[in-house]
């Protein structure tokens, strides 16, 4: 088991202990450095001696926060430290800790996620990532240009600073922003959701997922031809969406009010478009193995791909359905007007058409039962 160097081992006099310089300067002295570093550094937590610059991040702590907490953090990122005693990354996350001290300049990820600190200190040039997720912070410090990460969902934020050139990828779920600065050309992950953002800049060529649901979005941008994940469900605002790029996998549009969806590329495997004003379905993509369209004015459904797995046509118009594929796993298409089920596959293992006209046809059903005992029929 590792040493913890904040433990009171009885070995050292108050006076020489590191605890027992609280109310003095920040500056540790060279006998200070020494000290911890002989006594509570070498071959146990962190394994080398710590620099000078990451001992006074740890200093400042103490004398901030308490040995305690300081004790369970320096703990908590005893792997942070490389071998010439750099702190590289800090994480705070789930903690009591309300203030940051002056950060170590080479420090390339810091976490204080699900904190109570209200403000960051200056971020290091050097920084790759913040988490800051779910603190009290209001506003964002200037951003280093060396960031490619920020996570700062769930913060009431109402602007956001520069965004770094470099940056990659951005969260900024559950805040109070109206619109975005401009996005980095690097950027490939964006999710915005849960802001009042009325529109969205340009997006970033190199942009593969993009996340803006439950928003007052009346429209969207230009999709960029790399993008493989779009998700803008939960915006009764939005009317329209552009044409698909052809990378597209994922489209979740459900909870809008698109009267229609534009052409459908050949990439795509998973569309969710339930409860929405559409009327008909474009065709659909052979490599498709996920459709959901409940709650639409759909009165039919398109010819299904050979390789669809799941459907979702409850609460539609439907009167009947089309062949069903031999692949297709689950079926279910309660509160419709079907009267009757074409050939079902080997593959179908859950068949569900509760509140339509076949389910209150007894006859119909025994008959269906008994055919293909095999599949879990519900039919309420």
């Amino acid at each position: 088991m590792l040493h913890n160097p904040f433990e009171n081992t009885g070995n050292l006099p108050p006076s020489t202990s590191l605890f027992a310089h609280k109310n003095k300067s920040l500056l540790a002295s060279n006998e200070e450095m020494a000290m911890f570093g002989k006594d509570y550094n070498k071959e146990n937590l962190f394994g080398v001696d710590l620099n000078p610059e990451a001992l006074l991040f740890f200093k400042a702590l103490i004398k901030q926060e308490g040995e305690d907490v300081t004790a369970m953090l320096a703990e908590k990122n005893a792997d942070s430290v490389n071998y010439k005693g750099e702190l590289l990354q800090f994480d705070c996350s789930d903690s009591d800790i309300s203030h940051l001290p002056e950060l170590p300049m080479v420090l390339k990820s810091l976490n204080c996620r699900h904190t109570v600190i209200t403000n960051l200190p200056k971020l290091p040039n050097t920084l790759e990532k913040l988490t800051c997720s779910w603190a009290r912070i209001k506003t964002l410090p200037e951003l280093p240009e060396s960031l490619k990460e920020l996570e700062c969902d769930d913060l009431r934020l109402t602007g956001l600073p520069r965004l770094p050139s470099g940056l990659q990828v951005l969260n900024c779920t559950n805040s109070e922003l109206t619109f975005l600065p401009e996005l980095p050309t690097e950027l490939w992950d964006l999710v915005c959701s849960k802001n009042p953002l009325t529109i969205l800049p340009d997006l970033p060529e190199k942009l593969v997922s993009l996340e803006c649901a439950e928003t007052k979005l009346a429209i969207l941008p230009n999709l960029p031809e790399g993008l493989t994940d779009l998700f803008c469900y939960n915006n009764r605002s939005l009317q329209f969406i552009p044409n698909l790029p052809n990378s597209l996998i994922r489209i979740d549009c459900h909870n809008t009010s698109i009267v229609e969806l534009p052409k459908l590329p050949d990439s795509l495997i998973s569309l969710k478009c339930e409860n929405t004003l559409l009327e008909v379905l474009p065709k659909l993509p052979a490599g498709l193995k996920i459709l959901d369209c409940t709650g639409t004015a759909i009165k039919a459904l398109p010819e299904l791909p050979v390789g669809i797995e799941e459907i979702d046509c409850v609460d539609t118009f439907i009167t009947e359905l089309p062949e069903l594929p031999e692949g297709i796993t689950e079926l279910n298409c309660s509160f419709t007007e079907i009267t009757s089920i074409p050939k079902l596959p080997e593959s179908l293992a859950y068949l569900t058409c509760s509140n339509t006209p076949l389910s209150e046809n007894a006859g119909a059903m025994t008959a269906l039962k008994l055919k293909y005992p095999r599949v879990k029929i519900i039919a309420r």
